[in-house]
């Protein structure tokens, strides 16, 4: 019998001060003030390393 994939779902929680960025409100336009800021990922892998590459990309991203 052949192994189904197996993937983890993830949620960072992000700073409030991303909503004083331009690029992340244009980037969620649908927003709802109050809610958080939280990013959603999806790996195969094990879980330390994705976060950790998210984790990079979202500060690279944000600057």
């Amino acid at each position: 019998m052949a192994r189904r994939p197996h993937y983890h779902v993830y949620v960072i929680e992000l700073s409030k001060a991303v909503l004083d960025e331009p690029r992340f409100r244009k980037s969620n336009p649908g927003y709802v003030e109050g809610k958080p800021c939280v990013y959603v990922g999806m790996t195969g892998e094990g879980l330390s390393r994705p976060i950790s590459q998210d984790a990079l990309w979202i500060k690279k991203v944000m600057r």
